[in-house]
């Protein structure tokens, strides 16, 4: 959100100091949805026009959550990758919202069968108990840093308390358990949101993995939502005509159930 955005996004506070970053169209809608050549015209363009002034191409894969969880297909993910390989441009993953199954996989980046040059997490690295980020680099990254690549840092890196509760979330991770709780919410929830589509006022409605997006025609009060939600034992947060669930591994069926459930009324209720 730093690097770039519109004029009232984070990117305005450094206009005047750092030049404005090249935006790619958006990507299509739809997991799904097969992908066409067509798809990345606008972007082949761009980069054949700009690729000697550009570094890096940064990327949510599959979910750009700082747009409202809109979800896009793997193939496009990938043919994006090559895009940058044809060019020699970097390709950096921020999987900060997507990356530790979120979407269904490990990585997002997985399920593109694609290895980033530089990928970005946070949030469930730590199971979200504590604040923690890592960035993992290619060869093709560190072997330009010589031999002292953590010289590149922060003063506050590798704080014990968060390596603690990292490794401990990642001894979970690597029983392999979370395959079978992804599948098991994952259908959940596309089952409780497969009548949502049929709402009037619904414009789009998507799941993968644990992530679930209900998208409306008119904006939505997100301070109203959220305030209607917490009446209904819940808190739900919206961005722009968006409400959005991410459900934690733990979550029980019942429960998934009881939010589906709520989730619905508060869209009836005040969204539509």
């Amino acid at each position: 959100m730093s690097l770039c955005g519109s004029e009232h996004s984070l990117f305005s506070e450094y206009q005047g100091i750092v030049k404005p970053a090249f935006q790619l169209d958006p990507p299509p809608l739809g997991i799904n949805r097969p992908f066409q050549k067509e798809d990345l015209a606008s972007s082949e363009q761009l980069l054949e026009k700009h690729h000697h002034e550009i570094a890096a191409l940064f990327v949510e894969p599959l979910v750009q959550g700082y747009t409202g969880l809109k979800m896009y297909s793997p193939e496009h993910l990938a043919a994006l990758h090559d895009l940058c390989k044809n060019y020699d441009i970097l390709f950096v993953a921020d999987e900060v919202a997507a990356g530790f199954v979120k979407t269904g996989s490990m990585f997002a980046c997985d399920q593109a069968q694609i290895s980033p040059d530089l990928m970005c997490l946070a949030k469930s690295l730590t199971g979200g108990m504590m604040s923690m980020g890592a960035t993992l680099a290619s060869s093709r990254v560190l072997d330009v840093l010589g031999d002292q690549p953590f010289m590149h840092g922060a003063t506050y890196m590798a704080t014990v308390l968060g390596c603690a509760a990292g490794n401990a979330n990642l001894d979970l991770l690597e029983t392999g358990q979370w395959q079978a709780d992804v599948a098991r919410i994952a259908h959940k929830l596309k089952t409780g949101l497969a009548e949502y589509s049929d709402i009037p006022g619904v414009t789009l409605c998507q799941s993968m993995g644990l992530l679930a997006a209900v998208s409306v025609e008119q904006e939505i009060d997100a301070a109203r939502f959220r305030q209607y939600s917490i009446t209904q034992g819940v808190t739900i947060r919206c961005i722009g005509k968006t409400a959005y669930l991410a459900i934690p591994l733990n979550t029980t069926s019942e429960d998934i159930e009881f939010l589906t459930h709520c989730f619905k009324d508060c869209l009836k209720t005040v969204a539509i």
